[in-house]
């Protein structure tokens, strides 16, 4: 039976062609003012994480990035050629097809702390992902998100690590992956 929160999209498994058949997409709003669609079991738990982040450690997070159609992954990943050359690209943006944010169950996030707002750049990468490490991958799990990127298993995941990166697949999931540290590859292949 399809479980489209353990769907593995990654550079190898591209998403499936009827993705929005399969999944409830709704609108909301980025960081940017702009509307976002988000995949609607996840944005319910995404509001649930933000709520808890927000009362227990005064920082709030937002949607810097969420559903992509293939066609803006296709061209984000030209821009990063462009911009970067092709073997940067590779090793940073999936290619069309086959992005997580093609199913609307993965978030790239934002902070909000000190009175201002972050999204992890190269001149702020240590400091915002102290904040991230410490405040909110620890409590992931308990709302069905896991971090998506884990540091030192790129080999496995296919991309570098990325702190704001965030995929719902359900509590109990994400507990046993978080509990173990391993990859959402890993634990699909355990699991066969």
């Amino acid at each position: 039976m399809f479980n489209k929160y353990t769907l593995l999209v990654n550079k190898n498994n591209k998403v499936p062609d009827n993705i929005e058949d399969l999944v409830n997409l709704i609108e909301t709003i980025d960081i940017d003012n702009e509307i976002t669609l988000v995949e609607e079991e996840t944005y319910n738990a995404y509001l649930s994480l933000n709520q808890f982040i927000k009362e227990k450690f005064n920082i709030t997070i937002g949607i810097d990035g969420a559903y992509r159609s293939v066609k803006r992954q296709k061209e984000l990943y030209n821009e990063f050629i462009l911009k970067y050359g092709k073997s940067y690209a590779d090793s940073i943006v999936a290619p069309a097809g086959c992005s997580e944010h093609h199913t609307g169950l993965a978030i790239d996030l934002a902070i909000y702390f000190d009175n201002e707002g972050y999204i992890s750049t190269n001149d702020n990468f240590e400091r915002v992902d102290k904040v991230f490490q410490e405040f909110i991958h620890p409590y992931l799990h308990k709302f069905g998100f896991i971090l998506r990127y884990l540091d030192n298993k790129e080999d496995i995941t296919g991309y570098p690590y990325e702190p704001w990166h965030i995929r719902y697949i359900g509590k109990d999931i994400a507990t046993s992956i978080f509990e173990k540290g391993i990859t959402l590859e890993e634990y699909l292949s355990n699991i066969k």
